[in-house]
């Protein structure tokens, strides 16, 4: 099983200070886990006036752990922007074009992106097509940058792994924060990585059960009547009026029967026989019963009508009252049924406007809370906009510093002009060409070794202005490398571009090399420069040469400094 790693490494101002700690983390923890059998990648990126520069320090391929350590200790100054972005965009495009079980990218920064770009939108957009692990080590991040570096590690079933600051160079600490990483360089993914799918269960929506409200039935009261043989007179006790009732009642004797009778007032308006009356030789006074004094069309109370059928009343009549009675008490039975009704529709939608209110209160709080978070969120951005801010106005005070060192350059250029010494002849033709013979064909047996199969030799039959020497093929039509060989002619360690050269260096800067071969004959010396931009903005080479030299129109001189 085959595992393709590449590593990008911040090189950028967020780096100042915290480059040692991730060099230690580095040789110390990961190094010695790494398969040299396999390929592997390391990326430098920084970013000159939002310009990035992606240096391919070890090309994507078979390295060894001497040269990979060396890389890692002589890592530039810290310096520019961070575009990390658009470095994490053009490892995911290398990855693509590579055949692997696994392929893995480990991510060392301590900042945000400066230059526009969004690497988790990058990572995320690549999953769709290749699945790469992107593991980052974080130094010190906090706020939106751990944010997004944890999000990119879950989505690609990576770990991130943010090293403490405040503890500096401490072994355990630093294994400690970077076990997770360190478990996967031995075999052990995270557990995400293995864990099953779980199986998608339909949430069971219970049918909803509408409250079912029982109407509140009001039966009328209505009180039996008793109704007297007609062959003999018999008393009527009547409901009379509350001022009626404080009157003294006297019994009423009938001569025939000798049988005393008196109207009391009945408390529920019904009418009595004689033979429901028990004579007592005591007048009790009836309780007084609070009564409503229901109103009808015909304006008069229910009890002025019994009063009206007395004892000189006739039975038709007794009998009429009697069902105008009952026809007033169905009708306030209907009354009190739709009295009814109204109110348990009014407590239906007092509950549903409850409900409503409830409903309205809870997204008021959400509501709340969303602000309360974007507010937090608007201040991290107003944070970060002061800080590249500052950011700018530090660059700004470089370009200027830069501006006027170049002013100084052209007046010491113009000075050099002036002053006339003894030049050395650089370029001898003839003897330029013999040893760069040699020197191409000792470079084109080191790059067979390297890149068997896939070298191009411009020159070997005739010399040829195309801006290179080799060419390192990736496939049938694609460049993978453009190489130029040189040597240098004395210990002033430079050397020149032509102009053909130059301006293929210029079109393709992340992918043109120079090898620099010194001491042919004797015991020779190869200084490989993978990446001349990068040399240059790195400051191990110097576009100028180290002393006056007179050389050929069209060309562009170069001295190495390591």
């Amino acid at each position: 099983m085959s595992t393709i790693t590449d590593f990008l490494i911040d090189i950028s101002d967020n780096m100042s200070k915290k480059l040692p700690i991730a060099q230690k983390a580095i040789k110390d923890q990961i190094i010695p886990l790494l398969n040299f059998s396999e390929p592997i990648g390391m990326r430098t990126f920084l970013s000159i006036v939002k310009s990035p520069i992606v240096i391919n320090s070890i090309d994507l391929g078979i390295t060894n752990k001497h040269d990979f350590t060396e890389k890692i200790d002589k890592l530039p100054i810290p310096n520019g922007g961070s575009p990390i972005g658009y470095t994490m965009q053009k490892s995911l495009e290398a990855m693509k074009e590579k055949n692997a079980d696994k392929k893995r990218i480990i991510l060392v920064t301590a900042g945000t992106e400066t230059d526009g770009g969004v690497y988790d939108f990058e990572v995320e957009k690549a999953k769709k097509n290749d699945n790469v692990q992107v593991n980052i080590i974080g130094l010190g991040l906090s706020g939106f940058e751990e944010k997004t570096a944890q999000k990119v590690a879950d989505m690609s079933n990576g770990v991130f792994c943010n090293l403490d600051l405040s503890k500096g160079n401490d072994d355990f600490a630093i294994k400690s924060t970077l076990q997770p990483l360190i478990d996967i360089l031995n075999g052990i993914e995270p557990a995400a990585a293995i864990q099953e799918e779980p199986k998608k269960v339909e949430p069971k929506v219970e049918p909803k059960v509408e409250p079912k409200v029982e109407p509140i039935k009001v039966e009328p009261k209505v009180e039996p009547i008793k109704e007297e043989p007609k062959e003999e007179a018999k008393p009527i006790v009547n409901e009379i009026k509350e001022d009626i009732r404080e009157e003294k009642v006297e019994p009423i004797i009938k001569e025939d029967k000798q049988e005393a009778l008196y109207e009391a007032p009945s408390p529920k308006g019904v009418i009595e026989s004689k033979n429901d009356y028990k004579p007592s030789p005591v007048y009790e006074e009836p309780k007084q019963q609070p009564k409503a004094n229901i109103v009808f069309e015909d304006k008069n109370p229910i009890d002025s009508k019994i009063f009206v059928a007395g004892s000189n009343a006739s039975e038709e009549t007794k009998l009429d009252t009697i069902k105008e009675i009952e026809a007033k008490n169905f009708e306030i039975s209907n009354i009190l049924n739709e009295n009814m009704k109204t109110i348990q529709g009014f407590l239906m939608k007092e509950r549903e406007t409850k409900a409503e209110i409830e409903k309205l209160r809870n997204a008021g709080k959400e509501s709340i809370s969303k602000i309360e978070e974007l507010k937090g969120f608007n201040k991290k951005a107003q944070e970060e906009i002061d800080r590249l801010e500052a950011q700018i106005g530090e660059m700004s005070i470089k370009i200027k510093e830069f501006k006027a060192a170049q002013t100084e350059d052209k007046e010491a250029i113009r000075r050099l002009k002036q002053i006339d010494e003894e030049v050395i002849l650089f370029e001898d033709k003839e003897k330029i060409h013999s040893n760069s013979k040699k020197r191409e064909e000792y470079t084109f047996s080191l790059l067979q070794k390297k890149y068997p199969e896939r070298v191009v030799w411009i020159n070997k039959e005739k010399k040829q202005e195309l801006g290179c020497d080799f060419k390192i093929m990736f496939d049938k039509e694609n460049i993978e490398y453009f190489i130029a060989c040189k040597g240098v002619p004395d210990s002033s360690k430079t050397f020149f571009l032509t102009k053909h050269e130059w301006e293929l260096c210029l079109k393709n800067n992340r992918n043109y090399q120079v090898y620099i071969i010194n001491d042919l004959n004797e015991n020779p010396k190869v200084t490989i420069i993978d990446n001349l931009m990068g040399w240059i903005l790195n400051g191990r080479v110097r576009p100028y040469a180290s002393k006056n030299q007179k050389v050929k129109a069209d060309r562009v001189m170069f001295t190495l400094i390591a």
